[in-house]
C-alpha cells in the first residue's frame, strides 16, 4: 500500500500572501482521527477553536493558535481536517467489504455508526492495548494491520487434542 504524502501546512503573510514557513506532519495518531470525525459530524458549525487546537497539536506546537489564526485562512485549516478524513477514508474503503466506497466520511455522517469505538474495544480485548496506546498509534499503520489481522483469523489452525500414546514426539 503506497504511503501518503505528509500533511503540509503553510503559514502566510496574509497581506502579501508570501509563505512564512512550511510545516510537515508525517504521523497522524488515531486521536486526531477521532477529533476530526467529531468535527466533521458538525459540518455547519465547526468550532474554530477546536479545529485550531487540533492543527497546532498535530504539528507538535511548532506554532501557536494565535499565529495560526493570524497567518492562515479558514480554508487552509479546513484542508487539514479534510486531509485526515481522506487518509482514513482511503484505508477504510479498502478494508470495508460491506461498503467499499463508504469509508470514514460515511461513518462520520451516520450518527449511529460506532465503528471506531468498536475497533478500540476489539484492540483492547484482543491485545490488551490501552486507549492511550490506541490513540497514540499512527492510523496509517493501524488500519492495514487490523485489516490483515482480521483476514488471518480464519486461517489459524484448530487446536487438536492428542493423548500421549497418540504422538511419537514425546
Amino acid at each position: 500500500m503506497p504511503a501518503h504524502a505528509p500533511v503540509k501546512f503553510t503559514l502566510y503573510n496574509l497581506e502579501t500572501y508570501e509563505p512564512l514557513e512550511d510545516y510537515i506532519c508525517n504521523f497522524i495518531p488515531v486521536r486526531y482521527l477521532k477529533l476530526a470525525i467529531r468535527l466533521a459530524k458538525s459540518k455547519v458549525n465547526i468550532n474554530p477553536d477546536t479545529l485550531a487546537g487540533l492543527i497546532v497539536d498535530l504539528f507538535k506546537n511548532e506554532f501557536s493558535v494565535n499565529e495560526l489564526r493570524k497567518h492562515s485562512e479558514e480554508s487552509d485549516r479546513m484542508q487539514v481536517l479534510q486531509e485526515i478524513m481522506t487518509r482514513a477514508g482511503s484505508f477504510m474503503s479498502k478494508t470495508s467489504e460491506k461498503d467499499p466506497a463508504g469509508g470514514v466520511e460515511n461513518a462520520a455522517a451516520e450518527e449511529d455508526e460506532n465503528w471506531l469505538e468498536d475497533l478500540e474495544i476489539t484492540l483492547v480485548k484482543s491485545f490488551g492495548w490501552s486507549l492511550q496506546e490506541i490513540d497514540a498509534t499512527d492510523m496509517e499503520s493501524l488500519f492495514p494491520f487490523v485489516s490483515r489481522f482480521a483476514g488471518t483469523a480464519s486461517k489459524v489452525p484448530e487446536k487438536k487434542l492428542a493423548y500421549i500414546d497418540q504422538v511419537d514426539w514425546i
